[in-house]
């Protein structure tokens, strides 16, 4: 090992020291972390009313699943007839 790789290590060591505080900073932003927890209010709804709602929420997770496909098959399609487009 020469002196200029041991010299380049120390001051790889040095900079990424000077890093800890910046991630430290950033930890939460970055990740998403919230330190507040979320309550939510309770309220007596009855189990017809938590199935319908359970219902609701999957047609609508349904349909969104669907324009999800129908979106990426268009654009694969497109994406296909570009590429052979260019090889022919």
């Amino acid at each position: 090992m020469g002196l200029g790789s041991i010299q380049y290590a120390i001051t790889s060591f040095k900079y990424n020291r000077s890093l800890l505080s910046k991630r430290d900073r950033l930890k939460n932003r970055l990740y998403g972390k919230q330190k507040v927890k979320l309550r939510f209010k309770v309220s007596n709804a009855t189990s017809y009313q938590l199935n319908v709602l359970k219902n609701k929420v999957f047609l609508e997770n349904k349909i969104i699943r669907r324009k999800q496909i129908v979106v990426l098959i268009v654009f694969r399609v497109i994406l296909v007839s570009t590429f052979v487009y260019l090889i022919i």
